[in-house]
């Protein structure tokens, strides 16, 4: 089960993003990450929003039995884990 902030509810409806392009990205993401600093999961996997591909970031912590998330949409032709991404999602702090 899913839970947002009322900000993350209202960027995903105003993004178009649908609770199903999440649970697309949970049962095959591309990329999967820890953050230790705080504590949160990350999974990128690929989706289409209005005929384009799109990567999602989902940014979510487990309370009890749900999930938590943070969603955040990019229109990427290729995605490339460097600096500036992780940097773009707020993982390139320093332990």
């Amino acid at each position: 089960m899913f839970s947002f902030s009322k900000h993350a509810r209202d960027k995903m409806k105003e993004r178009g993003i649908e609770i199903e392009n999440l649970r697309k990205v949970f049962e095959s993401p591309r990329f999967r990450f820890y953050d230790i600093a705080s504590r949160a999961e990350v999974i990128v996997g690929e989706s289409f929003l209005y005929n384009l591909k799109i990567f999602l970031v989902v940014i979510f912590r487990r309370r009890d039995d749900y999930l938590h998330c943070s969603v955040h949409a990019l229109l990427l032709r290729k995605l490339h884990l460097s600096e500036g991404f992780l940097s773009l999602i707020g993982l390139n702090k320093k332990c």
